[in-house]
């Protein structure tokens, strides 16, 4: 099954020193799927979404006193809904799996009570019975509060 680009949205809260940080991140995800690929031809549309928890911490690396980068990594897990329809035959499976991932990012800081930046996130969400493990690349633009 070949997935489209799909859609992310999220909400993180935590704890955060000038070096390191962790946090508590719930996120949902959404995909179309694209095509089935099949030895015959046949009508096929499809549907993946997904709530997510994780606990995430990582570190900081300080290039002035407004811009850092960071890298990350986290474990948790996800509420997977996937279903398609092929030629009239509905298949649908629900599950709740484990899930970790792997973030890089660059973060600007204009206020002492801000920050906006750019992360690529890597997610592994592991197999379901119906369907197999999947790797999501997720590319996430975040503007935030500091309390």
């Amino acid at each position: 099954i070949e997935e489209g680009v799909g859609t992310s949205t999220g909400l993180s809260i935590g704890y955060e020193g000038r070096n390191f940080f962790s946090d508590v991140q719930l996120s949902y995800v959404q995909n179309r799927m694209k095509k089935m690929d099949l030895p015959f031809s046949a009508s096929f549309s499809g549907m993946t979404k997904g709530l997510g928890v994780h606990l995430t911490g990582g570190g900081r690396i300080h290039f002035n006193q407004f811009v850092s980068c960071s890298l990350g990594a986290g474990i948790g897990g996800i509420d997977q809904d996937m279903s398609f329809l092929l030629s009239g035959s509905s298949v649908q499976e629900n599950d709740f799996l484990m899930s970790y991932q792997i973030f890089s990012g660059i973060e600007y800081r204009p206020l002492n009570t801000s920050s906006m930046g750019l992360r690529y996130r890597w997610l592994h969400i592991d197999e379901m019975e119906s369907f197999s493990s999947r790797d999501l690349h997720l590319l996430e633009m975040y503007l935030g509060y500091l309390f």
